[in-house]
């Protein structure tokens, strides 16, 4: 899935933008996931992405905002997160119970809320993964930064209210760059890191 953009799904059950069937592949770039919102039958929040058992899922240069959750993944095979901006969600951000086999890449991200009233990230291992990696996160309640190797920040992300660019199909927050409040996400990691282009395809 490449520069588009899910918005406004509600429903009972299941993901409510994107399911991943068990062993099922996802691979999503450039797009953005707003405002989905749902409970399942026993009153829990529903997130935009929900991985099966023994899937693999890959999002680089995207935007979750203002959903119920964002991402659930239940033992998957391979979480790769990168280059995301998980924002403002009503009843969490990140959450995965890891396997025996799951791999598991989450960097270079922001995952916040505008008020935190849920966890950021909420990452268990049910058995010890074959690769765990997290770096270089800024969230707003310190349980992604909890976990990262190195580069970890808690704080508000300065991030400026979603939009779409002209011409373009999928929305993004980009962070504040005024003078008197910055956003602590600017230039913190070193370019070598970051991929040539962001969510617009902009060095």
């Amino acid at each position: 899935i490449l520069d588009s953009d899910f918005h406004g799904n509600a429903g009972d059950a299941g993901g409510l933008a994107i399911q991943v069937a068990i062993d099922g592949l996802l691979d999503v770039d450039r797009t953005s996931f707003r405002d989905h919102f749902g409970f399942d039958s026993d009153g829990l929040p529903l997130p935009a992405i929900q991985a099966e058992p023994g899937s693999e899922v890959f999002l680089s240069a995207s935007t979750l905002s203002g959903n119920q959750q964002a991402l659930i993944a239940d033992r998957p095979d391979i979480v790769f997160l990168r280059h995301l901006t998980i924002f403002d969600q009503v009843d969490g951000g990140v959450l995965m119970e890891l396997g025996a086999s799951s791999q598991v890449l989450f960097d270079n991200s922001i995952v916040a809320a505008a008020d935190t009233v849920a966890f950021d990230c909420m990452i268990k291992e049910v058995e010890e993964p074959t690769f765990l990696s997290i770096d270089a996160i800024l969230d707003s309640d310190g349980s992604c930064v909890s976990l990262a190797s190195s580069i970890g920040l808690t704080g508000d992300p300065r991030l400026l209210p979603i939009s779409r660019a002209d011409g373009r199909i999928s929305h993004v927050h980009f962070p504040s760059a005024a003078a008197d409040a910055p956003s602590p996400a600017i230039d913190v990691i070193a370019t070598g890191d970051c991929t040539p282009l962001d969510q617009y395809d902009r060095p």
